[in-house]
């Protein structure tokens, strides 16, 4: 019997360890074959997304079972939830709609628990997820994605009926954990906004009938808060310590001695948060207390940036720090926040230190309302410091602070900056010296000072400072004071306000020899700086209350860097400010200023002036302050490395308005030429500074206007922007070398002017212009000659012309040209390209009336391009000479010709017409020794001719014509019909013969180029 039940028993284990084994092995296959992540990840995916109101997506999903048993394990990669319902959140407009996005997630379930009536999930985490969450301004959320339970089924297939079978088995969650998070709330319900980086967080939580038990533990590395765009926090650390306890009928949550820890400060928090769903509201009652009451946890988190970090001091003192939170936090409400601190009795001393703190109080108490805008205050009760050679005693009171915020403060004692080095473990790179003293009180609103409404400030009292040093070697900065002092008090009287009735609060601020270095390249020194001022107490306060003072600066110098160079030799000012004569609460401002010398440099620009005066005004308008008045000077100098020439104007005066510098005869030397200016500029400060557009309105009168200097000074550009200002004075002020021949230039951008012109003298290439008058515009990298009147080769020139050139090496040319009375032989100087486009000018000797109009492309030597010359011309003459050439020696010998010294032409008028590299000449008549013929026809610019000469008056018995064809060097004479013998003739049966389109074609031509 025994040995029966063994065998049996011997069967069972073999059938069970043998089912086991086939179930282990079917789970296998499962695992490895069939559910593969390639196979499961979008059918859970899609079973996931018919429950939700938003999209989930995973790249994959991979479930394991063995290396976990007995649980189950997904694991989660590169995955993402987006809302249906795209919301604005301001950190990353690209993730705007996505409530969460994750790289890794896992989710470990016992399944064995099932058999219990328990669901219990051993891991619930993600890797660097970034989560928003969202609330609108209707109170609704980004985050409640899941869809109704009575919801319709997705599909058609019946769906079983649902049970009422109560379901009553328990959750327990054994973790949930965030590693290196990013959180991203936005509250437009409540106006409120945060963010939290680094953010870690572990959480467990376990249910039963009563409550919910969570254990939290969370660390950020920074978090941000802001309300309606101001930012109340930054860089702030955080870490919580707690278990939440939910009670699952009231939902209300009980916090009982949490850990909170902001940057290095750890408090204790207990008290309730009750939320309320349905009036979207929560109701909050928390205090936090510092969790060790010494003072050594304030002196362990002075940073080691400030102090070298030591254990071995002595601290005595009971530090109370505590923050009450009560009220309800819902939309347009926040709870009130009422904090306090205090030490009593405090004391500080450090080993080896010749000097410690042998009293330290501190009472103060903040209280922030609900609606933190209004009855927001703080009182500083006590605040007494004394030791290391310093006493000092603080009290204050603030409202409103965050609107129109009203303070009263006052500061009383002495300070010693070297005993305080020598006392306390500040960085050993780290130098301080020297004394002060200080009795000061002063009551003010912080809307006055942001509306520059200073005589407000109600400040009485003294301090003085002597000897200043701050040396802080690691960062390389140093401040040098050797003297400073402050003194306001009340009197009867002042030389600035003389209203003998009226008490005056009158002060003095002196600095000297002051010097600070920031780093290797930014610095500054001040030899002396005075300020006077006073300033009557006002019954009215809306109004702008009167404050006068006055400046006095001796020799300051200031660098930033190579951004900035700025220097003073002498300044005296009056500045005064009082209400405004039509509206009493806007603030007037006036001045005037007198200045030995001053200097700036800014980005390659240079700018000076030698014995200014300034008389300026100023009605605050908004934020800003337009200024109006005027300036006079012996001298300034200004200079930009977009024009590398030097500016000078000597003695002058001129006025300005908000945007507006009026010029009255104003002169200006720049280089070569000289210009006197009357009229107007516009937002001349933003062009010479931030480089914008130049506007101006000037009649200008010239002695002298190098043309040439002008053009190099453009082209050059950037060349002279490393050279230093006081190299740029010296260069300006020698004689200057001649100018190169001008090249083509890019007009510059920011120009905007009109320029009413009459100059006397005008270099422009190898020849003088004079008595040049007529208006020049200057505008959108365009520079327009409107009918410009000008003596030049002895001969009257009247011009109309338009240069353009947007990119270097590209310029084009419209023109009109009106010349009287020239000499042929000088014609091509004038306009160079007419030696290629007519060579037959220099076969003419003699004056003439010459006018050309059309367009064409620039070379780089400012010539006209021949082949891109598009117009026409017309050019009339009297009693010229025909020069002797190889062509009229060969014509006159054929046409028998008398031999004559000179054969003179007594009438000449061509019209012409210049396009596609072809001049076309139209029939005109010539009349030379006993012939009077017409002469037509065209030549290329490859010097090829094809004319006509038809003989209409002659010796001969009969008319007849002349082809002329070929070149200078080889021309083809050929006797044929005489082309254009009806065109001239005196009969008008004859003339309706002639060629109509020839003849309407060249009056078109005459009749568009009158004289």
């Amino acid at each position: 019997m025994k040995l029966r039940i063994i065998k049996i028993t011997k069967y069972i284990g073999i059938a069970l360890v043998s089912i086991i084994l086939l179930i282990a092995i079917a789970i296998g296959v499962a695992f490895q074959f069939v559910l593969t992540p390639e196979k499961i990840t979008p059918k859970v995916v899609a079973a996931i997304n018919k429950n939700l109101n938003a999209e989930l997506s995973i790249d994959a999903i991979e479930l394991t079972f063995f290396k976990t048993f007995p649980s189950f394990k997904l694991e989660l990669e590169n995955g993402y939830i987006q809302t249906n319902t795209p919301i604005s959140i301001e950190e990353d407009t690209a993730l705007n709609d996505t409530l969460i996005k994750f790289d890794y997630g896992v989710i470990s379930v016992n399944p064995i628990a099932f058999l219990n009536d328990k669901i219990k999930i051993n891991k619930f985490s993600f890797e660097n997820p970034l989560i928003n969450a969202y609330v609108s301004p209707d109170g609704e959320v980004n985050w409640d994605i899941l869809k109704p339970s009575d919801a319709e089924p997705i599909d058609s297939i019946s769906q079983p009926e649902k049970s009422d079978e109560k379901f009553d088995a328990t959750i327990d969650i054994e973790e949930i954990s965030i590693i290196n998070g990013k959180l991203i709330f936005d509250d437009r319900y409540s106006e409120n906004y945060a963010t939290v980086e680094g953010f870690d967080m572990n959480l467990s939580a376990e249910y039963s009938d009563k409550e919910i038990v969570l254990n939290l533990e969370t660390q950020s590395d920074n978090v941000i808060l802001r309300k309606k765009g101001n930012t109340y926090t930054d860089q702030l650390s955080m870490m919580i310590h707690t278990d939440f306890h939910v009670n699952r009928k009231t939902r209300l949550i009980h916090v009982k001695n949490a850990l909170v820890g902001i940057n290095d400060i750890e408090f204790l928090a207990n008290g309730t948060l009750g939320p309320d769903r349905q009036e979207k509201q929560i109701d909050v009652d928390m205090n936090l207390d510092l969790k060790v009451p010494s003072l050594s946890t304030i002196i362990d988190l002075i940073p080691e940036s400030v102090f070298e970090k030591s254990k071995n001091y002595t601290a005595e003192g009971d530090v109370t720090i505590r923050a009450d939170i009560k009220g309800i936090y819902k939309k347009g409400q926040t709870p009130s926040v009422t904090t306090l601190f205090k030490v009593n009795d405090g004391s500080l001393a450090y080993k080896d230190k010749p000097h410690k703190i042998d009293l330290l109080e501190v009472d103060a108490e903040i209280y922030i309302s609900p609606q933190i805008q209004s009855g927001s205050h703080f009182k500083i009760n006590e605040f007494i410091l004394k030791g290391v050679g310093t006493e000092i005693t603080l009290l204050g009171t603030g409202e409103n602070l965050f609107q129109n915020a009203d303070l009263d403060l006052s500061a009383k004692g002495r300070i010693d900056l070297e005993s305080l080095e020598k006392s306390l473990p500040l960085k050993k790179s780290l130098n301080l010296g020297g004394t002060g003293d200080i009795d000061l009180e002063a009551a003010f609103n912080l809307n006055d000072l942001k509306n520059q409404d200073y005589g407000k400030l109600e400040l009485l009292g003294s301090m003085n400072m002597d000897q200043i040093t701050f040396h802080n070697e690691a960062d390389s900065l140093l401040l040098l004071l050797e003297k400073a002092s402050i003194h306001v008090r009340q009197e009867q009287n002042s030389t600035l306000l003389t209203e003998t009735k009226n008490k005056v609060r009158a002060g003095k601020i002196s600095i000297n020899n002051l010097e600070f270095k920031a780093g290797s390249v930014s610095a500054g020194n001040l030899d002396h700086l005075d300020i006077k001022f006073a300033t009557t107490p006002l019954r009215d306060t809306t109004q702008i209350a009167t404050l006068k003072s006055r400046v006095l600066i001796e020799n300051g110098n200031f660098n930033l860097g190579d951004t900035l160079m700025a220097k003073l030799k002498y300044v005296k000012a009056n500045i005064n400010l009082q209400p405004d004569s039509g509206n009493p609460k806007t603030p007037f401002l006036s001045s005037d200023f007198e200045i030995d010398s001053t200097g700036v440099k800014s980005k390659g620009r240079f700018f000076a002036v030698i014995k200014g005066a300034y008389q300026l005004q100023s009605t605050k308008q908004g934020n800003k302050w337009p200024i109006s008045g005027n300036i006079s000077f012996d001298e300034l100098y200004g200079y930009t490395p977009e024009f590398p020439l030097l500016l000078k104007m000597p003695k002058t005066k001129f006025s300005f308005k908000p945007g507006v510098i009026s010029l009255d005869h104003a002169k200006l030397e720049i280089g070569n030429s000289d210009i006197e200016a009357t009229g107007k500029l516009y937002e001349f400060g933003d062009a010479f500074f931030n480089n914008q557009i130049l506007k101006g309105e000037l009649e200008v009168h010239s002695e002298l206007l190098d043309i040439n200097e002008i053009v190099q000074a453009i082209n050059e550009g950037e060349k002279s922007r490393q050279k230093e200002p006081e190299e740029i004075v010296l260069t300006g002020l020698e004689k200057n070398t001649p100018a190169e021949q001008p090249k083509s230039f890019v007009v510059p951008k920011k120009l905007d002017l009109s320029l009413k012109s009459n100059f006397k003298e005008v270099n422009y290439k190898t020849f003088n212009i004079n008595d040049l008058y007529g208006v020049i515009t200057i505008k959108d990298q365009k520079i327009d000659l409107s009918n410009l009147q000008m003596t030049t080769m002895a001969a009257k020139m009247t011009t109309s012309a338009a240069y353009e050139s947007k990119v270097k090496g590209v310029a084009g040319l419209d023109f009109d040209f009106k010349i009287y009375d020239i000499d042929l032989s000088k014609l091509t100087d004038l306009l160079p390209v007419l030696d290629t486009l007519l060579p037959m000018v220099d076969s003419f000797e003699g004056k003439v009336n010459a006018r050309m109009k059309g367009n064409s492309k620039i070379d780089k030597n400012l010539d006209m391009n021949a082949a891109s010359i598009d117009a026409m011309a017309h050019v009339t003459g009297t009693d010229l000479v025909i020069l002797s050439g190889k062509t009229f020696e060969k014509m006159a010998k054929m046409l028998f010709f008398k031999n004559k010294e000179k054969n003179t032409i007594d009438k000449l008028e061509f019209a012409m017409i210049f396009k596609d590299k072809q001049i076309e000449i139209f029939p005109s008549v010539v009349t030379v020794d006993r012939y009077r013929v017409a002469i037509g026809g065209h030549h290329n610019l490859d010097l090829t001719y094809d004319y006509h000469v038809s003989i209409l008056k002659s010796p001969m018995p009969f008319k007849a014509g002349l082809d002329l064809k070929g070149t200078e060097e080889d021309m083809d004479f050929k006797i044929t019909k005489a082309k254009y013998k009806h065109l001239f003739s005196t009969k008008e049966r004859q003339r309706k013969k002639a060629d109509s389109t020839l003849i309407r074609r060249k009056n078109e031509v005459i009749q568009s180029l009158p004289f």
